[in-house]
């Protein structure tokens, strides 16, 4: 059986992007697919959370796919203009 585990990585405390990893379940021991199930199912809340607070406070969140960086601006608009950089 095949399995996907997602490994969130942080930069500055942000979000960026992520590594999916698929691993066959025959590979490791019961107990140490219990417990990568377990620590992705805390990330995946904690991200959660982390997204829904930044949405309330009205802080983008930032996503990167296939290379790109998208920001979720407040208004649930996805853009790929950084909304941090100054307007020149």
């Amino acid at each position: 059986m095949l399995s996907d585990v997602y490994i969130p990585n942080l930069k500055d405390g942000v979000l960026t992007s992520g590594t999916l990893i698929t691993m066959r379940q025959d590979e490791l021991s019961l107990d140490t697919y219990k417990q990568a199930r377990k620590f992705l199912e805390i990330g995946n809340r904690a991200v959660k959370r982390a997204q829904e607070e930044n949405r309330k406070k009205g802080i983008p969140n930032v996503y990167s796919f296939n290379g790109h960086i998208y920001y979720e601006l407040p208004n649930g608009e996805l853009t790929r203009e950084n909304p941090y950089e100054e307007k020149k």
